[in-house]
């Protein structure tokens, strides 16, 4: 559409990892996603205009454990290091490696490592397998999109030499990409150590690996298994970010088999978030999470009247209702009631005052009588009786069509998704009080289902 325009910014998580910036009649609006402060291998640094621009803020993907802190990204590294030593002393002893982590982010930078180590100590090169549907496209378009990439790596792409790992692993009929664990099984991969990429979700195929290498380890000669090598000789890494899901793996797999756990947290936590927002020199608004808002709000360093923003919260399947000072909508028959009355009174601009009333079916504006109106003019709006139902009765047929509705007297309450209503009556009619425009129209649709029934 031409008058809304989306920008993206670099979230520094991950290869192609955007933030999205949503222009709109010169309104930003920030869509944080899956972002990363730390630095690491590959993908281009977080780039924080997106916040700097925005009069809204929204935080999509929050980490909910709260830890690290100032020295964040060097835990980062330690962490990365670690998995590297540990798969890297695997290879060596010709065993094989699991690594648990989507195909892309840490797993890519844990990959380009362990290999180009193996390649400086003459280590015979693993077979690297990643089974995942999206794991070929993520390294592709890692390797031709320069603009998602880090100042270092972009250098590489200018230069004859090819700068990527996949290359060589490629001609040396070292690299397969399986989209499943059926497709693993009707492709032929040489024997000899294996680096096997799995994300953290398929625990089918993390099963049958497991299962498949303890076997092996069982039958393996009794040298191997004496020195801990070959088929005897095996790792399971995990560094998924995600704390609750990754506790949750581990849990299951570490009564069957040992695994080195390395959670490497790159995603925002509470704490980067208060970061970020130094630099919201625009914003009126910003929405976080639940946990987030906790955290903000008892934070030491900030206090509610140190911000100039709004502070809104949302929790999973709730929706945060956000007041904009921006123009709002009317039906279309409302807004050519209004064009009409401006023309024929010559002007330009129209405070609109009044009730929106069902009325036969159709949404109606009933203007507010002035007092200083002749007395006895005919109304603007004419108005047509409505079916005479009881506010007993009218809670009883809009429960018949999914809406919660309890009668009070003379009134119904009604909730629904993003506010509520209160229908009254008033002079024989019904009028209707919404709490939103998101709640005006679920309530107005109901209400005119039910006439047309």
């Amino acid at each position: 559409m031409p008058f809304v325009q989306a920008y993206t910014r670099s979230s520094g998580y991950c290869i192609g990892g955007a933030n999205w910036t949503v222009s709109y009649k010169g309104h930003r609006t920030a869509f944080i996603s899956t972002s990363a402060i730390n630095t690491c291998l590959h993908p281009q640094e977080y780039d924080a205009s997106c916040v700097s621009e925005a009069q809204a803020i929204v935080y999509c993907d929050v980490q909910e454990v709260v830890e690290m802190g100032e020295a964040e990204n060097a835990q980062v590294v330690q962490r990365v290091n670690q998995l590297c030593s540990t798969a890297i002393a695997t290879i060596k002893q010709r065993g094989r490696v699991m690594l648990i982590g989507e195909p892309y982010g840490v797993t890519q930078d844990v990959l380009q490592a362990v290999i180009e180590n193996c390649m400086a100590m003459n280590v015979p090169l693993p077979q690297v397998v990643v089974v995942s549907s999206v794991g070929e496209r993520t390294l592709q378009y890692g390797n031709i999109m320069g603009e998602w990439l880090c100042a270092s790596k972009q250098a590489l792409l200018y230069l004859p030499e090819y700068p990527f790992l996949d290359k060589e692993l490629r001609l040396k009929n070292h690299l397969h990409f399986v989209p499943s664990l059926t497709a693993l099984s009707r492709i032929n991969i040489p024997q000899g150590s294996w680096f096997v990429v799995v994300p953290p979700s398929d625990t089918q195929t993390i099963d049958h690996f497991l299962r498949q290498w303890t076997d092996d380890a069982k039958t393996c000669s009794t040298a191997d298994r004496a020195a801990m090598s070959g088929m005897a000789k095996f790792s399971v890494l995990i560094h998924e970010d995600d704390t609750r899901r990754a506790q949750s793996l581990v849990d299951r797999l570490s009564a069957t088999t040992e695994l080195t756990y390395c959670p490497v947290s790159r995603r925002f936590t509470p704490h980067t978030v208060e970061q970020s927002l130094r630099s919201a020199e625009r914003a009126q608004h910003v929405v976080v999470p639940s946990h987030v808002h906790a955290y903000l709000r008892s934070s030491a360093s900030n206090t509610a009247s140190d911000w100039e923003f709004a502070l809104s919260e949302y929790s999973h399947l709730s929706a945060a209702v956000v007041t904009l000072d921006t123009d709002r909508h009317l039906p279309l028959s409302i807004q050519g009631q209004l064009t009409e009355e401006m023309r024929a009174q010559k002007r330009q601009h129209s405070l609109v005052e009044g009730r929106l009333l069902l009325d036969a079916g159709g949404i109606r504006l009933v203007p507010v009588v002035k007092e200083s109106a002749k007395p006895g003019s005919p109304p603007l709006v004419s108005a047509v009786d409505v079916p005479r139902w009881s506010a007993d009765e009218l809670a009883s047929e809009l429960g018949a069509v999914g809406v919660v509705a309890t009668a009070d007297q003379e009134s119904v309450r009604v909730s629904v998704p993003g506010g509520s209503a209160v229908i009254r009556v008033e002079s024989g009619r019904w009028m209707v009080d919404c709490s939103s425009p998101s709640a005006q129209w679920v309530v107005f649709d109901s209400l005119k289902r039910l006439l047309k029934a």
